[in-house]
């Protein structure tokens, strides 16, 4: 680090499950000359018990006792508040100490954008994390319901549910196809088991199974299917928008532009297209208010894609939905 003009700080804290401590890992990025790009490595780790936002400062500081704080130009965080506090606090001290301002790129993105799809589909109440995890849980370590399964419906390994991350919401797009593809077999076993006596159901004998219970409430819904296309669709958008970010290159300048398009691409879905076309210059998108009624289109008239559009009318020919539930 002594040899390169400037560098990147990274910082994450996690729970060390051995030492019962806070970990701090410092990594940092910077230009290498001999390979012609940004190169990542980690530096070193600090612990601590709960940490303030001064106490962060102080364990930072004592990480790079031998790098020269002048060269630093950015730093990384993930989203705790705490670390909000830390930024602002490293901020000040370096204007008080006329250093140079660093870059602020805000914490790390990956949190707001996951955030956001979790609140999204907590908005619509469709439950499907719990319909999810649900399928995943109900086979989970039991031989015996998996037997069942086997023997109704003769699944191949493609057949069975995939885990749901309830951190990771962008990333569960594969775990809605599987869902998808098989949601029509675990109606079968769903209602197989609901057929057999109380004692011999799923966690009958035990007590209450929640994942059982949350399969019996979802099996009868015609639009299960249908909601679980639409979020892996966004879930796709969203995480090719992360994936294209998450790489060794500079990708700063165009962090702006490229979220500006994908806000966008989801703002057609609902907003009307004169006020979206209206939005000509980034801050009049910004200030556009999406809340607002009077630029929504009617609920009938919302973009849910081709694909998503053809299932409602196959099941409204089928009699299966009503005008209300489309």
């Amino acid at each position: 680090l002594g040899e390169v003009d400037n560098y990147v700080a990274l910082f994450d804290k996690s729970y060390n499950a051995v030492s019962k401590k806070s970990q701090m890992d410092l990594h940092v990025g910077y230009w290498d000359n001999d390979i012609n790009q940004v190169t990542t490595r980690y530096y070193t780790s600090a612990f601590s018990g709960k940490a303030s936002a001064s106490e962060i400062y102080n364990e930072f500081n004592n990480c790079c006792p031998n790098v020269d704080p002048n060269k630093l130009f950015q730093i990384s965080s993930d989203r705790p508040n705490v670390n909000f506090s830390f930024l602002n606090t490293i901020y000040e001290r370096r204007r008080d100490n006329e250093m140079q301002e660093l870059i602020y790129l805000g914490t790390c993105g990956l949190h707001t954008v996951h955030n956001g799809i979790k609140h999204g589909e907590s908005a619509t109440k469709w439950n499907l994390k719990n319909i999810l995890s649900a399928m995943f849980k109900i086979f989970h370590e039991s031989p015996s319901r998996r037997a069942d399964y086997e023997k109704l419906v003769c699944p191949t390994k493609t057949d069975y549910p995939l885990q749901f991350c309830a951190h990771r919401w962008t990333e569960n797009e594969p775990v809605c196809k599987r869902a998808q593809n098989i949601w029509t077999k675990m109606i079968e076993i769903v209602k197989f088991w609901k057929s057999l006596p109380k004692s011999k159901q799923p966690g009958r004998g035990k007590g209450e199974n929640k994942s059982f219970d949350s399969l019996c409430s979802s099996i009868d819904g015609p639009l299960v299917p249908v909601k679980l296309q639409f979020f892996e669709e966004i879930s796709k958008l969203l995480n090719s928008f992360l994936v294209s970010l998450q790489v060794d290159k500079l990708k700063a300048p165009f962090l702006a532009d490229r979220f500006e398009r994908i806000a966008k691409i989801l703002c057609r879905k609902f907003i009307k297209k004169d006020i979206l076309d209206g939005a000509v210059t980034t801050l009049r998108f910004i200030k556009m208010q999406i809340t607002d009624k009077a630029n929504q289109v009617n609920v009938k008239k919302v973009d849910l894609g081709f694909s998503i559009n053809h299932e409602l009318n196959q099941l409204k020919i089928n009699n299966k939905i009503s005008d209300t539930q489309l």
